[in-house]
């Protein structure tokens, strides 16, 4: 491994252990036991409304490429004439809408078919 790679697999598995570590903290001591969850229904209600706030990120991702390109010459995508900070915003809120999508499903799959005891 080189040195670049090593630094980046410290950073992945930095990472890894410090999400294990929140959602464990999230789930034991701060998010309440959710109640009635009886049906799938209201299981995927529940995972629907974190769901939502999960969505934030998205909303003001793409909030910062729509202001960007409104208060500049690219107001119109299909001229090309966006600056690099608009390109690479483009980029960050297309990498946003993939995670996003991806949560959306495994979350809503897990809320599904998890037993009502485990879905805090």
């Amino acid at each position: 491994m080189t040195r670049d790679q090593k630094i980046v697999a410290i950073g992945a598995a930095s990472g890894l252990a410090s999400m294990a570590l929140g959602m464990w903290l999230l789930s034991t001591m701060v998010l309440p036991a959710p109640a009635a969850m009886e049906t799938a229904g209201d299981r995927l209600a529940y995972a629907l409304r974190w769901d939502a706030f999960a969505a934030l990120p998205l909303f003001f991702m793409l909030a910062a490429v729509g202001n960007a390109r409104f208060k500049s010459g690219a107001i119109d995508p299909t001229l090309g004439a966006e600056d690099r900070t608009t390109i690479v915003n483009g980029r960050v809120a297309d990498n946003t809408t993939q995670q996003f999508l991806l949560f959306l499903a495994g979350s809503l799959g897990l809320a599904a078919s998890l037993p009502p005891a485990h879905m805090q």
